[in-house]
């Protein structure tokens, strides 16, 4: 009986701990892990390589005649799929987005900053 509950604790142990296992795009990026805010959008990079992003993008068109309001909401759950000086890239295909890193995670004001397609994010 004790056999089986030490084989149960072993096998459980090396599940988490293969789960917090550090993605290898990330290994020497690991100033990108975390929360990432900006204006409009959330950005959240896990140490495992699992990213959300989530953007909200309002706009509003005035004319003579009419007021045109509209909303938009893009959500993406997926891998690291590629991380280079560049260009951060997240899942494939049609449910994919490609970044390209204006500049890399650095501090400012004792904040970690991060510009991605022009939009300056701030790690909570």
């Amino acid at each position: 009986m004790k056999i089986k509950i030490y084989g149960v604790i072993l096998c459980s142990s090396l599940i988490l701990f293969g789960c917090t296992k550090t993605d290898p795009l990330l290994e020497k990026n690991q100033n990108y892990i975390g929360e990432w805010k900006s204006e409009n959008s959330t950005l959240e990079i896990k140490k495992n390589g699992e990213i959300k992003f989530s953007q909200h993008l309002h706009s509003e068109q005035k004319n003579a005649s009419s007021d045109m309001k509209s909303s938009t909401i893009s959500n993406i759950k997926a891998p690291l799929t590629q991380l280079d000086q560049q260009h951060l890239h997240i899942g494939e295909g049609d449910l994919s987005k490609d970044f390209k890193i204006n500049k890399a995670p650095y501090q400012q004001d004792n904040e970690w900053r991060l510009i991605l397609d022009g939009e300056i994010y701030t790690r909570h």
